[in-house]
C-alpha cells in the first residue's frame, strides 16, 4: 500500500494543520466564554455581537467536524488503487462513503439551532447531543479503520487527542447555548422588506413626486 500503516509517530504536518484549523474555533470559543457571564448586561456586552460570535462558533465547530470526517476520503483515495484484495477494496469504498457522514450530521445539527425560531432549550439539547454523538461515532469509526489497517497506527492516538479537545469545546458551547438560548436565537432584520409589492409601490410614488417636483421647478 502507498501509506506506511505501521508508522506510530504522528507527522508534524498533521499537528500543524490541526492547529491551524482549530485556532479560529478555540479563539472565538474563548472569547465567547469570557462574554457569557456578562451577556445579560447590554452595557457590557453588545447583544448583537454576542449572538454573532456564538453562532459563528457553532458554524466553525460543524465545519471542523466535517473536516475530521473528510480525512477518510483522503485516506481511502490514497489507498484505493493499491488494495490487496477485493475485501479490502470494499472496506475502502465504505471508508470513502463514511467520509461524508460527519459533515451531513454536523451540518444538520448546527443548522437546526441556527435556523430554528424561536429557539428553545429542547432544540439546543437535541442539536448538541447530536453533535456529541456524531463525534463519538466518528471516533469509533476511526479506531475501526486503524484496526483494519485503513489508517496509520498513529491515527489512533491523534484522533483520541483531537476527540477530547473537540468534545470539550462542544461541551463549553453547549453550556453557553443552554444558558443563553434566548440571546442567541435568530432574529429578523427590522429594516428588511416584508412585502416587495408595497416596496415597489412606494418607489413608484417617490419617483412620481420627484418628477412633479422637477417639472414644477422647470416651469418657474
Amino acid at each position: 500500500m502507498m501509506m506506511n500503516m505501521k508508522a506510530t509517530q504522528t507527522p508534524k504536518g498533521v499537528w500543524l494543520s490541526t492547529a491551524m484549523m482549530s485556532a479560529p474555533l478555540l479563539t472565538m470559543t474563548g472569547y465567547l466564554a469570557v462574554m457569557a457571564p456578562m451577556a445579560a448586561n447590554a452595557a457590557m456586552v453588545d447583544p448583537a455581537n454576542f449572538a454573532f460570535v456564538a453562532r459563528s462558533c457553532l458554524r466553525l465547530l460543524s465545519l471542523n467536524i466535517a473536516f475530521l470526517g473528510g480525512v477518510h476520503y483522503g485516506l481511502g483515495a490514497a489507498t484505493y488503487d493499491t488494495a490487496r484484495s477485493e475485501e479490502e477494496r470494499k472496506a475502502i469504498e465504505a471508508q470513502l462513503a463514511f467520509s461524508f457522514v460527519p459533515a451531513v450530521l454536523a451540518g444538520a445539527a448546527s443548522s437546526f439551532v441556527l435556523f430554528t425560531s424561536p429557539l428553545s432549550v429542547g432544540a439546543v439539547v437535541y442539536a448538541f447531543t447530536s453533535l456529541l454523538v456524531t463525534q463519538l461515532v466518528t471516533l469509533r469509526f476511526d479506531l475501526h479503520c486503524v484496526k483494519r489497517e485503513l489508517a496509520p497506527v498513529w491515527f489512533k492516538s491523534y484522533r483520541q487527542t483531537v476527540f477530547g479537545l473537540y468534545m470539550f469545546i462542544t461541551s463549553v458551547l453547549f453550556g453557553i447555548y443552554y444558558s443563553n438560548y434566548d440571546r442567541i436565537q435568530r432574529r429578523n432584520d427590522p429594516n428588511r422588506i416584508e412585502n416587495i409589492k408595497d416596496a415597489l409601490q412606494l418607489e413608484d410614488l417617490d419617483f412620481v413626486k420627484m418628477v412633479d417636483f422637477l417639472s414644477w421647478n422647470h416651469l418657474f
